[in-house]
């Protein structure tokens, strides 16, 4: 069950990818300033960006040999996984379980810009190759 719940995660995570993500107006995040608009909103937005990311990393060619590359889609993978499996609600005990899903993704996301430099840096320098997109 638990690699099929995998399996599920991996095609609905590729599907959203492939659909349009929109830039967020200010409007938008001004409409969000109550406590449970904003969870709605980020469970709603993020795990979509989070996917968009994984498949830039996967359109690289040879990212599974890069560990920062690899590092950086298993982080982005784990948090799309969270954030799709976590509840959200205005009750109490369940906005504490979505708090504790952000609260982690921003303790492990803490060095992401770092950690994808460098991966960039070694795919970009790894290969002879030409790395436009196919």
């Amino acid at each position: 069950p638990e690699s099929l719940l995998e399996q599920f995660l991996q095609t609905e995570a590729a599907y959203v990818a492939s659909s349009q993500v929109t830039a967020v107006s200010m409007h938008e995040i001004l409409d969000t300033m109550q406590g449970h608009r904003v969870a709605q909103f980020i469970h709603m937005e993020f795990p979509k960006r989070i996917a968009v990311r994984m498949s830039m990393i996967e359109s690289l060619v040879g990212w599974q040999m890069i560990p920062e590359l690899v590092q950086s889609h298993e982080n982005l993978s784990c948090w799309y996984r969270d954030l799709r499996l976590v509840r959200r609600n205005r009750e109490v005990g369940l906005m504490k379980e979505f708090i504790a899903v952000m609260k982690k993704i921003k303790r492990q996301g803490d060095g992401m810009v770092r950690l994808g430099v460098l991966g960039m840096h070694k795919w970009y320098s790894s290969s002879h190759t030409d790395h436009t997109d196919e």
